[in-house]
């Protein structure tokens, strides 16, 4: 395929905006999010900021859509809204990275940038008030990081949530390089546009999220503040995110990217965050299957000891590689569940029915919870079932 050096972009409103003192921007990246790009929009329209805002969507030529919705909200908020519709689509043009940085400093007037993706949400009306006061109380740091909510793909259900620490606080450079691309939510990112003034090495590899966590908390660690106010879609349809984890080829592409940029990071600077580096590259080297053989013996004599209808919770990575293991030891379930009811009725690689969770929790005596997030959660609830935290037994990300 043959990409012009930079894409074209159909500009709405830009201008507009021109001449005054925008303090934030908030910036929305969408491609054919039609079902989700309303409730985004909506939270940006409904912050209460005591001072001016806008609203740049760079609208990645959706062909579902999207871009209708786009215009309709620029052409209600003309004042407000602002955007770049992409006459072809950008995610895998060889200057991506290069093409998101120049949309996000040069068509950018705040001082400071918040980052949304069209999918997600934001769910308190004074997360830009609240995130610039913390900027602005500790200059040290460029950028700001709050706790969200992880939702169903409908928005309605919340199935857990990201937060690093308890308290508000800074999280340190180490935390951030060691905790991975989920370590922090994205759509609760907020932070200095002089970040945009140059672009290190690493950054320039893949504009990914996890990059822009580890540049944002270079310079003196991210503010965390631990008040929920965002929420992120689990599996939203045509998210980064839901392709990564349903494609196991893109997942090892995106893992290999991760790794050129923490060891392109670790040479700019200097080793200056090596120790902390060599423990996130080791979370690449081992596979949740192979934490859980490593502890094979352990986790067969947990698992046989149960009597009953037995399930386990979560259908991701971490699921995957327990019904791997149950299978190859003949270890029989009744089936495999997820909160989101993703794909009822269908079986796994595995054989395992998939199940909806309100049958698991009325029919099992044993849930194997494959994250600490729905043991938390499972344990909450009460049941009668013995609920088991399998996390425990495959840790790294």
């Amino acid at each position: 395929m043959k990409y012009s050096d930079f894409p074209d972009f159909e500009e709405i409103n830009i201008d507009n905006l021109a001449g005054k003192n925008i303090e934030v921007t908030i910036q929305c990246t969408t491609y054919n999010q039609k079902d989700y790009i309303k409730k985004a929009l909506d939270s940006f329209i409904s912050q209460q900021f005591d001072r001016d805002f806008e609203v740049l969507i760079y609208d990645d030529a959706s062909t579902d859509g999207t871009t209708e919705i786009v215009r309709e909200y620029a052409g209600r908020y003309p004042d407000k809204i602002k955007a770049l519709i992409a006459l072809e689509n950008t995610y895998v043009h060889p200057r991506n990275a290069e093409i998101r940085r120049k949309i996000r400093g040069d068509y950018s007037l705040g001082k400071y940038i918040a980052i949304c993706e069209g999918d997600d949400f934001w769910t308190d009306s004074l997360k830009l008030q609240k995130q610039w006061e913390a900027l602005e109380q500790h200059p040290e740091c460029d950028m700001c990081a709050c706790r969200a909510d992880m939702v169903s793909e409908d928005g309605e259900l919340a199935v857990g949530e990201i937060r690093p620490q308890e308290g508000d606080g800074i999280l340190s450079q180490e935390k951030v390089i060691v905790g991975g691309s989920n370590y922090i939510a994205t759509v609760g990112l907020f932070f200095r546009k002089t970040l945009f003034d140059y672009a290190m090495g690493f950054e320039i590899i893949k504009g990914s999220d996890y990059a822009w966590q580890i540049r944002g908390s270079l310079r003196g660690g991210i503010y965390y503040l631990d008040r929920s106010m965002a929420a992120y879609r689990r599996y939203a349809r045509n998210s980064v995110t839901a392709k990564i984890y349903s494609d196991s080829e893109v997942r090892q592409s995106y893992n290999k990217l991760e790794i050129r940029i923490l060891q392109t990071m670790d040479e700019e600077t200097g080793g200056r965050y090596h120790d902390a580096v060599l423990r996130r590259l080791a979370n690449y080297k081992i596979s949740f299957y192979s934490q859980l053989s490593d502890r094979k013996e352990e986790v067969i004599k947990l698992v046989t000891q149960d009597q009953g209808k037995k399930y386990i919770w979560g259908n991701g990575r971490r699921g995957n590689a327990l019904e791997r293991l149950f299978q190859e030891e003949n270890i029989a379930i009744e089936g495999i569940c997820d909160i989101t009811d993703r794909l009822v009725g269908e079986r796994t690689e595995y054989g395992n029915i998939i199940c909806r969770a309100d049958t698991v929790l009325e029919q099992a005596d044993v849930i194997y919870a494959s994250v600490s997030v729905a043991y938390t959660y499972l344990k909450d609830l009460g049941l009668r079932a013995k609920v088991i935290n399998m996390q425990e037994y495959m840790p790294l990300n």
